[in-house]
């Protein structure tokens, strides 16, 4: 018998999403979505994972626990070891059970590990296997390969020149590293020190020096505070919070030919004499500026509190977000992770999401960990001082209050899987010197990136104690597609706890 109504809904089925993975024929799912190949892979990944009947996040050790810092990365952690230092890498992503540890590196104070990242792409054969980029302190850059953690090539960076960033360019499939601040110590030798900054690219097809650019005071100025090269632009941050950006290309079509040293390293080839025309100039509070290629927008700060949206062609204001009423922190606003220009305002007790159509935004999801604070009654009548100025009583609803409630987000751009996490801090009943906050983690919720429908409320009820002194301390929720990472940061030790999907139909246990 058909229906004279409207068409029902299909439902997704992991059955079918594996049967058309087999035979090669695309998935059309509930929204539209043609899959095919990986896209099957992943979409039947994001099935199991909100699979509530036969399948949980279970823990798959004990809480990790460390005096230094624990970084995740692609299925691995990063442990940093301050007794033997080192760095221990082990895997998430071996054994559903247990974590196995891979390798050790060295990380002495004089051969320090700066920054890292890890590669693996089909663009060559050399990143057919993840490999671990790591800058050290001694100016050099070294290839890993991350699972065994034998090393594949060094790399002399430039002299004694220290570099503490790397980032990557994926459409131009560079490598850039970025150098520390020099600063100026006898302001009379000012030629002797002209030099601000250095940046580094390397070219990945394969892995070879490239361009070797100097950032000098005598063409950027005296207000220069920073310098930031992504994306072929150069973004200058100057005094009174003005940011400036320029075209890179022009400077690196006339580079010269790439000379090098075993001793010195890489030799500058690229000369930065002018920096020619403004491609935008915006003024912003903390230098913050984040920018959306494919929605022709960017997100600038107009005080600590607000925020606001500006076309790039026009300049005009779209939308300005104003943090909310109850808020320990100014909220953060920026682009979603997925480059679908979906924007994200961030704060500590609510998240929300909006959406950009005909210039205008709509907001898409909204969660609040609690209530919003009562307006004041219209009806009180103003008070006024003797000389006649309006007297503002501040409210000390909030400032007696020793719970709040705070949420963290992640955003899984592969399976389109938002996720929160909701965190209660309270203060012991205890003297102030003696005082301690108790971080009690209490669920993971896991959201549809894309309807926003609830896939499914993880428990965790987990609790963590911190000196109140530790204003430093935070929580973070990582998700990497079956894995989710609960990281709990305080200035004494580092906490990590992992889960991963399983079959097992055992409830998920804590301790």
């Amino acid at each position: 018998m058909v229906e004279n109504g409207p068409e029902r809904r299909k439902k997704d089925r992991l059955q079918n999403v594996l049967f058309h993975r087999s035979a090669g024929i695309k998935y059309t799912t509930n929204q539209g979505d043609r899959l095919r190949g990986r896209l099957c892979d992943l979409y039947a990944l994001k099935l199991i994972i909100s699979s509530t009947e036969t399948r949980t996040f279970k823990k798959m050790t004990d809480t990790l626990v460390n005096q230094g810092d624990i970084l995740y990365d692609y299925g691995k952690l990063f442990i940093k070891s301050r007794s033997t230092k080192s760095i221990e890498c082990q895997s998430v992503l071996e054994n559903i059970r247990e974590i196995k540890k891979l390798w050790t590196l060295p990380s002495t104070p004089s051969n320090r590990w700066e920054d890292h990242t890890i590669i693996q792409s089909d663009i060559h054969s050399d990143y057919f296997h993840p490999n671990l980029f790591v800058l050290r302190s001694t100016s050099n850059l070294e290839r890993y390969d991350l699972k065994s953690g034998r090393l594949l090539s060094t790399f002399k960076l430039y002299k004694d020149v220290k570099f503490t960033e790397i980032t990557t360019d994926d459409d131009r499939n560079w490598l850039v590293l970025k150098s520390s601040k020099h600063v100026q110590k006898n302001p009379s030798q000012a030629n002797k020190s002209d030099i601000l900054m250095r940046y580094i690219i390397f070219d990945l097809l394969p892995l070879q020096y490239k361009y070797h650019i100097t950032i000098k005071r005598s063409v950027f100025g005296a207000s220069c505070r920073d310098v930031l090269i992504a994306n072929g632009i150069i973004m200058v941050l100057r005094q009174k919070n003005v940011i400036e950006c320029y075209s890179l290309m022009p400077f690196l079509e006339h580079a010269k030919e790439v000379e090098t040293s075993k001793v010195d390293g890489f030799y500058p080839n690229v000369d930065v004499d002018e920096l020619g025309p403004c491609l935008l100039s915006a003024t912003s509070h903390q230098h913050y500026l984040a920018i959306n290629e494919g929605q022709w927008g960017y997100i600038k700060k107009d005080r600590d509190n607000q925020c606001q949206l500006i076309d790039l062609k026009t300049g005009h204001c779209i939308n300005q977000f104003k943090s909310t009423r109850y808020h320990i922190e100014p909220d953060q606003v920026f682009f979603l992770e997925d480059n679908s220009g979906r924007l994200v305002q961030f704060g500590n007790s609510c998240i929300k999401l909006f959406a950009r159509k005909d210039n205008r935004l709509q907001e898409i999801f909204c969660y609040h960990s609690r209530k919003e604070p009562p307006h004041p009654n219209s009806s009180t009548k103003d008070e006024f001082s003797r000389s006649g100025r309006k007297i503002r009583r501040i409210s000390t609803e909030f400032a007696l209050e020793t719970e709040t409630i705070s949420v963290k987000y992640d955003y899984e751009d592969e399976l389109d899987i938002l996720g929160l996490l909701i965190v209660v801090d309270q203060l012991s009943d205890q003297e102030e010197r003696n005082q301690t906050l108790i971080s009690c983690i209490q669920e993971a919720r896991l959201y549809d990136g894309k309807t926003f429908e609830l896939l499914r409320v993880i428990p965790i009820n987990f609790t963590a104690v911190r000196p109140c002194t530790d204003i430093n301390g935070f929580v973070q929720l990582c998700l990497d597609r079956d894995i989710m990472i609960i990281k709990i940061k305080g200035s004494m030790q580092t906490l990590v706890i992992p889960f991963q999907i399983s079959d097992s139909p055992m409830m998920l246990q804590t301790s």
